[in-house]
């Protein structure tokens, strides 16, 4: 870091301020005719079938933006069955007087600045930012991609007083803590799915639809939740520091106050750091310490939107992104159905999808159906404590068929299973040619990267195929050659940058010619 820091300009607290999340604009979305806009929660709602999607630049943001209101919206229309989930559906858009209902009711409680009962915030803690800066924070700790302190494994440097967020932005951070609070030191504990997973959200044709498609009915709730449920709206204004809570409600859970935080709002005039927008008011500092937790040893909380592996006597892991590891190898991990034993627990190392995908699923003999399902899948990678590495954020599609097709989930079950087989069959094939040296691991490694990423488009083309029972036969052909074609690209490109000369050109055809041999053999097996 270099360049002289420059102070920030003079600011005044703000004695009396209000931003309203209920009926101010700050939530970005995209219309269904292209065109971006800021809506207030209120007017989001009343709209959404006439609104495409949430549209900021972090995924994490939107992955919270639907949590959130999709949490709202189950508490507006509360559906106890998958019946009562369709006749919203078939509405086609959310009820506006049942909206105005419950912003007379809740709208209060929307406020970011209130003096006793900010949003997502504690209220024991006045709207006054306190004399000692030791007291507070950069507002950059809202944004896990922003570099702040010593967390600065980022591409870009910024001095932790350059920070400064609109009230708008400042909510879009603050929206991300229940879902993706990680570990942050001594006694920072992650939010209540522990370190985050990988988060799978339904989307639809529009806003209405998205947001409709994330109501979890009651049978598709974790099991543990408590009947008991206080959302951020409608719950104690205070959060306690390192508070552990032994029972939490679904809803409560979309907004569990992993942190305890207070804004501070100053008197600008601004341009945010963030979304560069002027602003009359600005965020700079705010309180953020631990908040609520759950006691260690806890039954595990099963978010429905996440993937969980059985691991036999340990407790369930949910699905997260992995170093290197491309999203659709996860397919039938996401997206099949959990087959139980005999003894009707799961058995170990099946994965369960979430909860949210069996719904749909059973939503579809409700007479709701869609050609394709689509699926965005957000996370964030870490060292499994206060580090993050990067985020992942893909979309995968799902043939209507099979979801409730076990025959084509077999299918593209075997077909991420051969995909995985070969490449450590090709992996295999270099290392015998050129040996364990150190120069040739970086090499092995973007081969991998480039025949995974290769097999993308392939592979969707073959779950479209493998939902339709008339042209598996075909596909699987199509897949097995697609493998063999792809491996023999990669593999002779990594024995291509090994250069060029005399031996290393012999290294490069034994490992050609047993490649040549073992898609002889395998091809036998696989095609017999």
């Amino acid at each position: 870091m270099s360049g002289q820091q420059v102070a920030p300009p003079a600011t005044a607290p703000v004695q009396t301020v209000s931003f309203n999340l209920w009926t101010e604009p700050w939530i970005p979305v995209l219309t269904c005719d292209g065109q971006a806009r800021q809506l207030s929660i209120r007017d989001c709602l009343a709209n959404a079938h006439e609104l495409y999607a949430f549209a900021d630049p972090s995924p994490l943001v939107v992955a919270s933006l639907q949590r959130l209101l999709a949490a709202i919206v189950q508490d507006i229309c509360r559906p106890r069955s998958l019946s009562a989930l369709a006749a919203i559906l078939m509405q086609g858009r959310f009820d506006p007087s049942a909206i105005d209902a419950f912003g007379g009711r809740y709208a209060h409680r929307f406020d970011l600045f209130s003096p006793t009962e900010p949003f997502l915030q504690t209220g024991d803690i006045g709207p006054e930012l306190p004399k000692k800066k030791g007291d507070t924070k950069t507002v950059g700790y809202l944004f896990p991609e922003e570099p702040t302190a010593t967390n600065i494994n980022h591409f870009f440097h910024r001095y932790d007083d350059d920070y400064q967020f609109s009230p708008a932005t400042a909510a879009l951070g603050l929206i991300t803590i229940p879902a993706f609070a990680t570990s942050g030191g001594a006694g920072i504990k992650p939010s209540i799915n522990g370190v985050p997973p990988l988060y799978v959200l339904p989307v639809g044709d529009t806003l209405f639809e998205t947001l409709a498609f994330s109501i979890i009915t009651p049978d598709f709730q974790p099991q543990i939740a408590s009947a008991d449920d206080r959302p951020a709206w409608n719950r104690d204004p205070v959060i306690e520091r390192s508070k552990e809570v032994l029972s939490v409600g679904y809803l409560e859970s979309l907004t569990f106050p992993a942190r305890r935080v207070r804004l501070f709002p100053e008197q600008g005039p601004g341009r945010c750091s963030r979304s560069g927008e002027w602003s009359d008011i600005l965020v700079r500092r705010m309180v953020f310490d631990m908040g609520h937790s759950r006691p260690k040893g806890s039954a595990l909380w099963m978010d429905p939107f996440a993937a969980y592996r059985f691991r036999g006597k340990e407790e369930p892991a949910p699905i997260r992104p992995q170093e290197g590891k491309v999203l659709w190898r996860e397919y039938g991990n996401l997206f099949h159905t959990v087959v139980p034993d005999d003894s009707g627990e799961v058995q170990a190392g099946v994965v369960q999808p979430p909860a949210v995908v069996l719904q749909v699923a059973q939503l579809q003999d409700h007479g709701i159906d869609h050609p394709i399902w689509r699926f965005r899948c957000t996370g964030i990678r870490t060292d499994m404590k206060a580090k993050v590495f990067e985020w992942v954020d893909e979309a995968l599609e799902v043939p209507a068929g099979l979801l409730s097709d076990p025959l084509g989930q077999f299918d593209v079950e075997e077909a991420v299973q051969r995909a995985e087989d070969w490449s450590k069959r090709i992996r295999a094939i270099h290392y015998g040619a050129f040996g364990d040296d150190d120069q040739f691991g970086p090499i092995r490694q973007r081969m991998e990267m480039r025949y995974w990423t290769r097999l993308a488009d392939p592979f969707r083309e073959f779950v479209l195929a493998a939902a339709d029972s008339t042209r598996r036969a075909d596909a699987r052909r199509d897949w097995v050659t697609q493998l063999f074609k792809v491996g023999e690209q990669v593999l002779d490109e990594a024995c291509e940058e090994t250069g060029e000369r005399g031996e290393r050109l012999q290294r490069r055809a034994q490992a050609l010619t047993s490649y040549r041999m073992a898609c002889g053999a395998k091809r036998k097996e696989w095609l017999a």
